[in-house]
């Protein structure tokens, strides 16, 4: 048993994965507490201005989301050669940022014009563009972690990040000034993101004389439209937008307050895929393991009878302690969600549900991961075809999902005439 320990503990990769796993979920949990403090802090028109804040540094920073998996992808293919290049790639970014940096002026310029656009307050629509350009660079930095396969590290920062951001919340809720102060540690969690990772580059990564930067640009872009990254890219992105979209318009069409209701609603709802999270991610490097591939019908077969169970208990809980659970999480301000309460566990279930089976297919490298993104058009057009209340949105937000959903598990049966893993007819 001690060799065993031993043996595992000295493995970098299994002692990282678990690290990594044990982490997420303790990071999902202080992402929770977070929330919980901000709006009770803040109150609902408080909280909504933060979600909404959040959905659009999380949109605007698709882009480096995409390539941050080409850059993940890419490391990691190099074998003994993944150190060398990690340094070459962000001697390429650097350069990149020192030739175009100057490219944030213009969004500077234009952030009196946010409110006006998105609905934001003025500091919002300032720090929107603050947080967004240090989100991108932290995110390569992430990466670069992610590739390198420095998940003891990649974990720290996470939690650290969300410790500092916590911390704002914390001081918002004792009663020190308000959405200013959450602001602030937003901007020192970012900050984090770049400076420990780099550290940890420059700690972990021996340099060598050797430069190919002159190449990346073609390498780069040949991974970019590689057809599984382009594929897993559209798929991540529509998943994205499901995600804040309706977050964004209700922030843009409804009143403040309303916008706070709704984002507590959103919060509750996707409390589910905070439990599953891990869940999630463990599953997706299993299914992409070609060696365990007798198994993963069980294991999705089990996985799926979890996430039941999950959303049976979140909906009896629910359903028969509304005011409550909201008095315990949010506080008075937000009662106004209760009648609202049973279909969040009904929608973040079904979320949960396309989540996990959206990584299914993404790791056997199916192309039914394109479900959603064929169908997220249509989501889009119908929030503003739609009537402008709140149950309109939730409604829609659940039948979407439930339409979705049951695609997902249609392809997944088999019962589709064409096999898109490489596009032929079944025979």
């Amino acid at each position: 048993m001690n060799n065993t320990i031993k043996k595992f503990w000295n493995n970098e990769l299994l002692k990282g994965g678990a690290i990594f796993t044990i982490a997420s979920i303790f990071n999902n949990v202080l992402s929770y507490f977070f929330s919980i403090l901000a709006a009770r802090g803040l109150g609902p028109v408080g909280f909504g201005e933060i979600t909404a804040l959040f959905s659009y540094m999380t949109l605007f920073s698709v882009p480096m989301l995409v390539m941050s998996l080409v850059m993940i992808q890419k490391i990691a293919s190099k074998g003994e050669l993944s150190e060398h290049f990690s340094l070459s790639l962000e001697e390429w970014f650097l350069a990149k940022i020192k030739k175009w940096w100057i490219l944030i002026i213009p969004f500077v310029l234009i952030s009196p014009y946010i409110p006006r656009i998105t609905n934001l307050s003025a500091m919002s629509g300032y720090f929107l563009i603050l947080l967004t350009a240090l989100a991108v660079v932290g995110g390569f930095y992430i990466a670069m972690l992610q590739g390198l396969k420095l998940l003891i590290w990649f974990s720290a920062v996470n939690l650290l990040s969300t410790v500092l951001k916590l911390s704002g919340a914390i001081f918002v809720y004792v009663g020190i000034d308000g959405l200013l102060t959450i602001m602030i540690f937003l901007t020192l969690a970012s900050l984090l993101t770049i400076l420990i990772p780099h550290m940890a580059i420059r700690k972990n990564v021996i340099p060598d004389k050797k430069h190919i930067v002159s190449k990346l640009n073609k390498r780069l872009l040949e991974a970019v439209f590689n057809k599984h990254v382009m594929v897993t890219s559209l798929s991540i992105v529509a998943i994205t937008i499901l995600n804040n979209a309706d977050i964004i318009f209700v922030k843009k069409f409804f009143s403040a307050y309303e916008a706070g209701i709704y984002s507590s609603w959103t919060l509750f709802a996707k409390i589910i895929l905070y439990l599953t999270g891990p869940l999630t991610t463990v599953s997706y490097i299993f299914f992409a393991r070609s060696t365990t591939e007798k198994h993963h019908k069980k294991v999705l077969t089990a996985s799926f009878g979890l996430l039941l169970a999950v959303a049976s208990v979140s909906f009896l809980f629910y359903r028969y302690s509304s005011l409550f659970v909201i008095q315990i999480f949010f506080g008075n301000k937000f009662n106004a969600v209760a009648p609202y309460l049973t279909s969040a566990s009904i929608f973040g279930s079904v979320y949960a549900t396309i989540v996990f089976i959206n990584n299914y297919f993404l790791a056997k490298k199916n192309n039914f991961s394109l479900i959603l993104t064929v169908f997220i058009p249509v989501y889009i057009l119908l929030l503003f075809l739609i009537p402008k209340t709140l149950a309109s949105i939730i409604s829609l937000n659940i039948y979407f999902s439930l339409f979705i959903a049951t695609l997902y598990l249609v392809a997944y049966t088999g019962i589709f005439p064409y096999n898109l893993t490489h596009g032929n007819k079944k025979r």
